[in-house]
């Protein structure tokens, strides 16, 4: 799972559903009108549809079929489970978990047919070596979740806090126009073009006043500052190391170019693109599990070691290659991404290869319905991940439809959204549509346990509402069965690794040894803009715990190195963000001063680049 720094969000990696946590006591009626509203909800949704976005790539999809891969092998091998004993049965007590096993593989048995049979006397073999592949799969999604986590969090840190398209932009991410729509509204698209603006420039100048309302409230300087004192690990989810890595990057590709200061958004994509979109790494996860799940991770590492130094090797013309390819008509395919086309092809005809043996493994042999049930989770699964769940309140519809919350009418249910007609207490979920045929679209979803109620398209065309219909009654329905195979694969996961010494061994270590490497890859790259490698093992140590509080010697300083960071994000001409502090009563020279005694004494964070001109711009790091 993958939360927004202030909790009020999370994202579930496999299944890339995203929900957005309502505050306590919030109305669920903004969201059914065409314009919401809210800063807090908006930083919020930015970074939650970030992780939506990356979520929904190469790298994660690769997840998502190692995920059904393992769930296909757990079936077959707690089908092929020996009788339970009847003395154990009887006997009083707790069942050990390998007696739990043995009743859910006769259950199993007892509904869709016994395979054992038909394997003879290799069922032991067979099912050992399905044991060792479930452990080796469930491996490789911890890895692969570990070592993007801090940068999945960083990514969607710095669209809350930094990442803005400008009117000469060519290429952009799927935010602004999401935020334009869902918080600015088709008024203010229509209000734009009676002023004569045209596409991109609407979206760009409604999106861009969205953002800065946002960004300069007290809301988004007290979580940015929240974020700037987190501790300085990859554990708990690798904020502040995922965050700074991303700056790092994103100073990496301006000081080569400086245009690229000004096309935040656009690095944002090239970022999310250049990691979550590697064909070799997802290829490298889809590889055929095997008996040793420290090699596997070791190869996983390699990759993702590899694809971070790569990463500082790209150059502005690699940018401007990707950005080309963004604002074509057609695929961006591996464009600007270091890699040749012949490279790219192969590495996509790989993963497909490996993704069509699904159907041909071991397991899809021995049962139809393991496999059957596998693919209906995997098809499910892919309905929803184009959608960010905005809200979830209870709710209560009467036999007219008319749906109340806490007493008060919200909505009618109109007869052509009705999928399955009922009263009483229900479910209402806001859904927001991210990309493909859903994208733009606001959904309100009712529903009763797996049973979906009723689909009504708050905004969108009315040509989606088919497709949005089917599409979420095929996810509803099948949501118990998903939870259900999650529970039953990280139960059987376990089990295997308890009765065997040597995987709990290997286990162990692989975790060990991947907290190790995930802790020096997000803090070489944070502080790669210290001033050497003495600092960087200093400041590294210093914020541990409280992040850059100690570096920066008090609370207020970081609390202002947060608005710097965040107004310069807008507008970084020195006479503007002076006078942004001067209306909160602040001095920006004097924090100027401090900031550059700060790197004096730690050297971090790299002083605040002043550019002389007509108008003096400031580059700050934070």
């Amino acid at each position: 799972m993958h939360c927004s720094g202030d909790g009020s969000g999370v994202t579930d990696w496999i299944s890339n559903v995203t929900r957005i946590t309502p505050a306590p006591g919030e109305d669920p009626r903004p969201w059914l009108t065409p314009i919401a509203s809210g800063n807090d909800r908006l930083l919020t949704f930015l970074h939650e549809a970030t992780h939506n976005w990356c979520f929904n790539s190469a790298v994660v999809h690769a997840q998502m079929y190692v995920a059904g891969r393992a769930e296909l092998n757990a079936m077959a091998y707690l089908m092929l489970q020996d009788e339970p004993d009847p003395a154990q049965r009887a006997a009083p007590g707790k069942a050990s978990p390998t007696l739990m096993l043995q009743l859910l593989g006769q259950a199993v048995r007892a509904l869709v047919g016994d395979p054992r049979p038909r394997l003879g006397g290799t069922v032991r073999t067979v099912r050992d070596q399905l044991g060792l592949h479930i452990h080796d799969d469930v491996i490789r999604l911890e890895a692969v979740s570990e070592l993007f986590r801090p940068l999945a969090e960083g990514l969607a840190l710095f669209a809350e806090y930094d990442a803005v398209s400008r009117f000469a932009s060519r290429a952009w991410s799927p935010l602004p126009l999401a935020v334009a729509w869902n918080f600015g509204g088709p008024e203010r698209f229509a209000e734009q073009g009676e002023r004569g603006f045209i596409e991109p420039f609407s979206t760009t100048m409604i999106a861009s006043q969205i953002l800065y309302d946002a960004r300069l409230s007290e809301w988004a300087v007290t979580t940015k500052a929240s974020l700037l004192r987190a501790p300085f690990r990859s554990t708990g989810g690798g904020y502040l190391p995922g965050y700074l890595a991303v700056k790092s990057m994103w100073r990496n590709l301006f000081r080569q170019d400086p245009r690229l200061y000004g096309e935040s958004d656009m690095v944002l994509t090239y970022v999310r693109n250049f990691f979550f979109e590697d064909l070799d790494l997802a290829a490298e996860l889809l590889a055929p599990p095997i008996n040793n799940c420290v090699l596997s991770t070791n190869r996983l590492l390699g990759r993702f070691n590899a694809r971070m130094s790569e990463f500082f090797e790209a150059t502005p013309a690699d940018l401007t290659a990707f950005e080309d390819a963004l604002d074509s008509a057609g695929p961006v395919e591996g464009a600007g991404m270091l890699r040749t086309p012949g490279q790219h092809h192969e590495a996509r005809r790989l993963i497909q290869e490996r993704i069509d043996d699904f159907r041909s493994s071991p397991a899809a042999r021995i049962s139809d319905f393991a496999l059957h049930h596998a693919v209906d989770s995997l098809n499910s699964l892919m309905a929803l991940r184009r959608f960010v769940t905005i809200m979830s309140v209870e709710v209560d519809v009467d036999e007219r439809g008319t749906v109340t919350w806490q007493g008060h009418q919200i909505l009618t249910v109109a007869p052509d959204d009705l999928v399955h007609p009922g009263k009483g207490a229900h479910t209402l979920d806001i859904l927001l549509g991210m990309s493909g045929d859903q994208a733009l679209s606001r959904v309100a979803a009712i529903s009763r346990g797996d049973e979906l109620h009723s689909v009504t398209v708050v905004l969108g065309s009315p040509e989606q509402k088919q497709a949005l219909r089917d599409s979420l009654s095929t996810s509803f329905a099948s949501r118990e069965q998903r939870e259900s195979m999650a529970r039953n694969l990280q139960f059987t996961a376990d089990t295997i690794v308890a009765e065997d010494w040597g995987l709990r061994m290997n286990r162990d270590h692989v975790r060990e040894h991947l907290r190790s490497v995930v802790d020096k890859v997000y803090h070489d790259i944070a502080l790669r803009y210290s001033s050497g490698y003495d600092a960087m093992d200093r400041c590294s140590e210093l914020m541990a715990d409280h992040g850059l509080r100690p570096l920066l010697g008090s609370t207020e300083t970081l609390r202002q190195v947060a608005l710097l960071g965040l107004a310069a994000s807008m507008n970084s001409y020195r006479d503007e963000l002076e006078k942004h502090f001067q209306r909160r009563g602040l001095d920006l020279p004097s924090l100027l001063t401090t900031l550059n005694q700060r790197w004096e004494e730690h050297g971090f964070p790299p002083r605040v680049h002043e550019s002389p001109g007509k108008r003096e711009v400031l580059v700050p790091f934070l």
